[in-house]
């Protein structure tokens, strides 16, 4: 999942989508999410986010597992012993679950903004990339007659991991040189190329390089109605593109870039913003495609990805058995908000945190909640017979769209709605338990 915040006019307020991040957040550690990444400008009259530390910090303190990205913090407008004090705390309090990407920025207005140099940008870089790889582990040393010793250490053994991100030879260059791995935000094979040939001219083996396609989608929705979900959110689609497309005017190498500037245009493109159905989507996952979600993009209100009906849903969408032969429910959660408390043999519990609602359900299942979260009753189990074979593999995603199956209709052997379940007051509680990928982390 991508967070960059901005907060464009027609769209939720600022402190509405800071507080939908740190849920969404909490929310996708349980279901698949591979990472949380935060991007970083300043100067962005949408309100782009300026502070990715501080969001980061927030984020790793109300999740546990999730691993988290700065995507890209802009090197030669931080202070590198301030920044590597801030990443020992943030690994401290993450427990070592936040990684960055550094680069060194393409706008002169944020050099402008902070006193900084635009054209000296590269030396900056590289001296004051030089210090923070030795001042982030945490281990005392002098510089320049200074001494510096960063404290408290982190708990990564040598700090956190650094990354380097940029879109050009210079900058896959300079990765090599520092010994970090490159994730490019384009820039086809002569960035690669440059790459490796550093490494080589040094001596020492290339670490991992990444040059992504123009054509990889860089923003995923998931919707049962495609159609209706690109009259909603399109809008909010088209803003994050062109808005990024003003900041690069003539690039044609960037990923996540496109020329739209239409609902329609985008739709047509079908290329870096993307809404697909739910088919589509598990055929993404099953292929090995993560799916990059920008779930507030454009500063989509998050209220907008709820159901505006008085019902929400859960729509199952499939099983799995583990290696005891114990079945799993994976779903598909209309409500952000709505939690899937853990799942047991074939009994998914869903609620908010700390509802004991249970239920069993099988892959196209549609279930009524009422707007609290809740089924109607506390404990239900099928009153059909046992599920057919499901398929393998796993998907997890974020759907939009929301379904209910009208009053009185019978159950078949594929789909039920909640009202052909039954209460099983036999049924006892069970505990809750819980069951990176590299284009997830394209620098912006």
């Amino acid at each position: 999942m991508r967070f960059d915040m901005r907060a464009p006019a027609f769209g939720a307020p600022t402190s509405e989508l800071y507080r939908a991040a740190l849920e969404m957040a909490a929310f996708a550690e349980s279901r698949g999410a591979i990472t949380a990444v935060i991007s970083e400008h300043h100067t962005m009259a949408d309100g782009y986010l300026p502070s990715p530390l501080v969001l980061a910090t927030a984020m790793a303190a109300r999740t546990t597992t999730l691993p988290i990205t700065t995507g890209t913090l802009i090197l030669p407008l931080y202070d590198p012993i301030r920044l590597a004090e801030d990443m020992a705390v943030l690994d401290i309090i993450s427990g070592g679950r936040v990684s960055y990407i550094l680069a060194i920025g393409y706008r002169p207005e944020e050099y402008e903004q902070h006193g900084v140099d635009f054209h000296h940008r590269g030396r900056l870089a590289d001296e004051q990339l030089a210090l923070l790889l030795q001042a982030k582990t945490g281990e005392p040393f002098e510089h320049h007659g200074r001494r510096i010793h960063v404290t408290p250490p982190p708990v990564t053994p040598g700090g956190p991991r650094i990354m380097w991100g940029g879109g050009s030879p210079a900058a896959a260059r300079r990765a090599a040189r520092f010994g970090l791995d490159f994730l490019a935000r384009g820039g086809g094979p002569a960035v690669e190329e440059a790459y490796l040939a550093e490494a080589k001219a040094l001596g020492r083996p290339p670490g991992f390089c990444m040059v992504p396609s123009t054509d990889i989608a860089t923003t995923v929705f998931v919707a049962d109605d495609v159609d209706a979900a690109w009259d909603e959110f399109g809008p909010h689609l088209v803003h994050d593109v062109t808005a990024y497309a003003a900041l690069n005017p003539g690039n044609t190498h960037t990923a996540s870039l496109s020329t739209a500037t239409t609902v329609d245009e985008l739709r047509a493109e079908d290329r870096t913003h993307r809404i697909i159905g739910v088919s589509g989507a598990i055929e993404m996952v099953r292929a090995g495609t993560p799916l990059q979600l920008h779930p507030l993009v454009g500063g989509l209100a998050p209220a907008r990805l709820e159901t505006k009906r008085g019902l929400m849903a859960i729509r199952v969408v499939q099983w799995t058995t583990d290696n005891v032969g114990k079945e799993s429910v994976k779903a598909i959660v209309a409500n952000p908000t709505l939690e899937l408390v853990g799942c047991f043999d074939d009994i998914a519990v869903f609620g908010p945190a700390g509802v004991d609602a249970k239920a069993r359900f099988w892959p196209g299942d549609v279930i009524d909640l009422d707007n609290r979260g809740y089924l109607a009753a506390q404990t239900y189990t099928a009153t059909r017979s046992p599920a057919p074979n499901s398929p393998s593999g796993i998907s997890s995603a974020t759907a939009m769209g929301h379904r209910s199956t009208p009053s009185g209709r019978c159950c078949d052997e594929r789909r039920a709605s909640s009202r052909c379940l039954q209460p099983d007051p036999q049924r006892g509680d069970h505990d809750g338990r819980r069951a990176q990928h590299p284009t997830a982390l394209l620098p912006r």
